[in-house]
Formats: C-alpha cells, sequence, structure tokens
C-alpha cells in the first residue's frame, strides 16, 4: 500500500480567520497540528492579505519556519504551467471572475484551486 502525502493549499480567509487572535499564535497551532503539507499560492500572499497583522505576522513566521511554502507560478515547468493555466481558463470561466483585472472577486480562489489541482499531481 502506496502512502499518500497529505497537502492542502490555503485560503485568505482561513488565514485572516484564524490568524486574527493576537493572544495565541492560532493558526500555527492549529494549521500544524493536522501533519499536512502547507501551501499558499503566491497571489494570495502578494495581492490579497493586504491586512490583518496578528495573521500576517504568523504567516510570515511560518513561512520562514518552512511550515508553509508558497507556491510561486514562476517555478512551475512548462507542463505544469501549462496544466496550470488551462485550469485557471476553465475555473475562471465557469465561476465568471474577470481574469484580465489585476484584483477581482474571486481571483486568489481560482488561483489556489488551479495550483492545487496542478500540484496534486507533480508534488506526489
Amino acid at each position: 500500500m502506496t502512502k499518500k502525502t497529505r497537502s492542502s493549499f490555503l485560503d485568505t480567509d482561513i488565514i485572516l480567520k484564524i490568524g486574527g487572535f493576537r493572544g495565541e499564535k492560532l493558526l500555527s497551532k492549529i494549521l500544524c497540528s493536522f501533519g499536512y503539507k502547507i501551501y499558499i499560492h503566491e497571489y494570495l500572499f502578494q495581492e490579497e492579505l493586504l491586512f490583518g497583522d496578528a495573521a500576517l505576522e504568523q504567516l510570515q513566521e511560518m513561512i520562514k519556519a518552512n511550515e508553509i511554502t508558497v507556491m510561486k507560478v514562476s517555478d512551475l515547468t512548462i507542463d505544469e504551467l501549462n496544466e496550470y493555466n488551462s485550469a485557471v481558463q476553465l475555473l475562471g470561466y465557469e465561476m465568471g471572475v474577470d481574469l484580465q483585472k489585476k484584483r477581482n472577486h474571486n481571483a486568489g480562489e481560482v488561483k489556489s484551486m488551479a495550483m492545487s489541482f496542478m500540484s496534486y499531481f507533480s508534488l506526489k
């Protein structure tokens, strides 16, 4: 029996809601308790997580401690990039997201889901 590696992609809402408590570092405490490899799309880190000091501080600490990996589109191989772009276009169309705009409602979800779909096959 082959053991599968468990992984999870974070969304902005999870980071802000769980990480928003100053008294405790709940983001690390909760997310690391599951034993998953945790990833975040660079778009969320650069474009959506613009506020929420307590959450951002915890997120940056977790990235520095290698508890969370930032997935960058520029790090994808040609084949992975093609899969990613196809998934982004399909999801964007189905979800009604205007991907031509720098920031659009649900763009982070589209990009994160596309990266997680692509990564599911390449991160094993």
